[in-house]
């Protein structure tokens, strides 16, 4: 997901993005040049104190890129899954451009202007970045007023390991280190290393990455070292149920203040202890430093309550302190990178970059999404009043489905297979409590942006791998009635009815009408696969037969999915590499019509039966990756191959589909390094809450997903040894001859049983849930079947 026009996610300035593509329109030409990315001062040190898989992890990587190929992770301190996303929000020059700065974080400015609690994970949308922290030395008109109060830094003084974060301000000269010891809860440690100054902490409640978020605030503060208040924060996609959401906040800190004060549209009330308004801040003074002096600040945050913020904070830091906080955090990471273990065979220095690489995907890709229940185990539902969720369960939210569905959240399933049975729970209580299931959740709102309904597709992979648990009956009703009922409250389909009647939905009716049609097929085929498993009889032809009106906009005179009139006449792109829709609606959304043509996950038999013969389809694709090699600038989008989004993230797998699972290992191997790599802007794009880092996780164990089936497709293994601590048992993938030149696969065995290749490069998520072992070859070149 990236940047979204109003019918789906964000709202850039269209007349910047035509400057953007008009100026740079050369680029996506492929035989014209490359442009050259930019160069990163890269000093900042990761891993730090950290042992394990946790010491290969840099949350440094996905903070920078331009255009379409800013990352957006936030590298701050966080838990796994964690609400509270303690984070530096930066600017140059007090600019911060918002598709820079979707983390709130980009690696090339050169100040902080805050840190903030709440941030989104890798997204192509602006929301969040709410309660704003920031140490200083004073309090007063000209430091509350625009960011007056932030400070240079500089990338040599950051230090990052997972649940950990610290850098040095140089303008204030304090250090700022903070831990994360809980889902909602952590702690921030200022130490104020120049003597003989004033020593202040500022809460600055009118902060929000998005312009004008702050809808109303409030704040208390006392004498004791207490504050705690709340925001009605009204970004990008928290607006879009009419109002926003409150977000709740206690913090105290550890030395006795000596003084105190709020402020209130740019004046400072010492002494006061309540403000209320849109622009309001308060302020805790500790005197002047006689000596290097710490003071901890342990902060929770709460979407129900300042009170349940106050009980977070006492369930998950407990006074414990810095130091406890910091090892709690530590451990639980552990917990999580520990379940995959990698073994080079002695080899750790010359797997050096692929263990960052690989450690820092995984990372990403289970920060999300949002542990939402609090202590207790109470939850804001989707409407009215809490919810408690079950013992033992967790309610999640801030799932970004579009994206998250393809890969992100088949991973989750396999190595945390708990995490997915609550994913799909809270899936279902959204639809019991709220009425509708949703497209793209964001804490307690429905903010339906995206295309299709592809909570089909989570629904219907937890449910076929025996992950689920959920209510299926009603997640079924939910599915069908999106599919059904044109006039949802929440979630519709749009031009249903259009859809409906003549098999796909006409241009003009609709935008983006391809990829709808495509994507509404495919979901489609997800309810009758369930309804196949429910036996609900009288749905299945009907879900099967629509599941295959992609067929109706396939023009064979082309060979694209083409954009098709309600008369039947096809209106194909006049350039299919031509990224039309970032200036008008060219019927794909997110997409060109050359990425669009290979997008049926649900029947790749099928596409490949429309093609002239099953060369001409692995000629076509052969030749669609070697275009993409021309370009390595992701500033705009590939014309060919995007790895920065997700339309085609599956692309790079399908040669197995025509029985050349050999052209698979290879572009495979081909993306993971033209895509990735170990710098600040060493993902593609957006990471979309884990997308595109799982992407590279599944990659580097040569598997893939194929969501709503049991089938996982045989890439190019990277490591020689893996070992996947799974629930059911261990389960190693070994590669013998691993290399950086052998990506082939000559062989391989499952549990001991050879594999069929190259017709059946596949296995089966029993083989690997049960626990065992893949075993295969690897060689320099195709095996002797090509």
């Amino acid at each position: 997901m990236n940047w979204k026009n109003s019918a789906t996610c964000s709202l850039p300035v269209a007349c910047v993005l035509a400057l953007m593509f008009i100026s740079s329109s050369f680029a996506l030409d492929p035989r014209v040049g490359a442009k050259k990315s930019r160069e990163y001062d890269v000093q900042h040190k990761f891993g730090v104190g950290a042992t394990g898989p946790a010491a290969y992890v840099d949350p440094h990587i996905s903070t920078g890129g331009d255009g379409f190929g800013v990352g957006g992770d936030p590298p701050g301190a966080t838990y796994p899954y964690g609400m509270l996303r303690a984070s530096p929000d930066t600017s140059t020059l007090n600019q911060a451009e918002k598709w820079e700065h979707y983390g709130g974080y980009h690696y090339f400015d050169n100040e902080i202007r805050c840190f903030s609690q709440t941030h989104m994970v890798g997204p192509g949308a602006t929301d969040y970045g709410n309660i704003a922290v920031m140490p200083s030395t004073d309090v007063d008109h000209l430091l509350i007023t625009d960011y007056g109060y932030r400070s240079a830094f500089s990338h040599a003084s950051e230090r990052t390991a997972p649940g950990y974060y610290s850098v040095h301000l140089d303008t204030p000269e304090i250090d700022v280190e903070i831990a994360a010891c809980g889902p909602q809860a952590g702690v921030y440690r200022f130490s104020y290393t120049a003597l003989l100054r004033d020593r202040a902490i500022l809460f600055d409640l009118s902060h929000a990455l998005s312009k004008n978020a702050i809808r109303d605030a409030y704040v208390e503060i006392n004498s004791s070292g207490g504050v705690r208040g709340w925001v009605l924060n009204a970004g990008g996609l928290t607006e879009r149920n009419g109002k926003g959401v409150y977000i709740y906040f206690a913090a105290n800190v550890s030395r006795l203040p000596a003084g105190f004060g709020v402020w209130a549209n740019g004046t400072v009330l010492s002494g006061q202890s309540t403000a209320r308004g849109v622009n309001i801040g308060a302020f805790f003074l500790f005197g002047t430093a006689t000596t290097r002096e710490a003071v901890e600040m342990p902060i929770a945050l709460s979407f129900l309550s300042m009170d349940q913020a106050v009980r977070n904070l006492v369930d998950q830091e407990g006074g414990r302190g810095f130091d406890a906080c910091r090892a709690a955090g530590a451990s639980a990471w552990d917990r999580v990178l520990n379940t995959v273990t990698v073994d080079t065979q002695g080899h750790d220095s010359e797997y050096r970059d692929e263990l960052v690489k690989f450690y820092t995907a995984l990372y990403h890709s289970t920060m999300a999404p949002t542990t939402f229940s609090e202590a207790g185990g109470v939850y804001q539902g989707m409407a009215g009043p809490s919810h408690v969720a079950e013992p033992g369960q967790q309610y999640y939210s801030d799932l970004s489905l579009w994206d998250v569905y393809r890969c992100q959240l088949p991973l989750l399933g396999l190595l945390y297979p708990t995490v997915l049975r609550d994913v799909t729970r809270s899936i279902v209580a959204m639809y019991t409590e709220g009425g509708d299931l949703p497209r793209w959740p964001i804490a307690n709102v429905y903010a339906s942006c995206m295309e299709g309904s592809n909570v089909n597709l989570v629904l219907l992979d937890a449910y076929v791998k025996g992950v689920g648990s959920f209510d299926v009956q009603s997640a079924y009703r939910g599915m069908v009635e999106q599919a059904t009922q044109p006039n949802r409250p929440h979630n519709s389909r749009s031009c249903l009815t259009e859809y409906l009647h003549y098999g796909y939905v006409p241009m003009k009716s609709c935008d983006k009408s391809v990829s709808e049609t495509l994507e509404y097929a495919y979901n489609d085929w997800a309810i009758a696969q369930m309804a196949v498993l429910l036996n609900k009889t009288a749905d299945v032809p009907v879900f099967q037969n629509r599941s295959r009106f992609y067929r109706n906009l396939w023009d064979n005179k082309t060979e694209y999915f083409c954009p098709r009139k309600a008369d039947g006449t096809f209106e194909c792109n006049r350039d299919p590499s031509l990224h039309l829709w970032i200036l008008e609606d060219s019927g794909f959304c997110e997409a060109d019509q050359a990425e669009m043509r290979w997008f049926v996950p649900h029947d790749l038999s099928g596409l490949v039966g429309l093609f002239h013969n099953k060369d001409s389809y692995v000629n076509k694709l052969d030749e669609f990756f070697k275009l993409t090699a021309l370009d390595p600038s992701t500033f705009l989008p590939n014309p060919f191959y995007w790895a920065g989004n997700e339309p085609d993230i599956l692309v790079p797998f399908q040669f197995n589909a025509a029985g050349r699972p050999d052209l698979t290992q290879k572009y495979v191997r081909f993306v993971m390094n033209f895509s990735y790599s170990t710098r600040p802007d060493g993902l593609p794009g957006n990471d979309d809450f884990g997308a595109l880092s799982s992407w590279y996780v599944w990659a580097a164990l040569g598997l893939y997903p194929l969501p709503g089936t049991t089938t996982y497709i045989l890439a190019s293994p990277v490591f020689p040894r893996v070992t996947l601590a799974l629930p059911g048992g261990a389960f190693t993938i070994i590669a013998h001859n691993a290399s950086a030149s052998n990506v082939y696969v000559q062989r391989g065995l499952i549990n001991g049983r050879a594999l069929s290749l190259p017709s059946h490069a596949y296995i089966d998520h029993a083989d690997i849930a049960r626990g065992g072992t893949l075993e295969v070859w690897m060689g320099a070149s195709p095996p002797q079947y090509v």
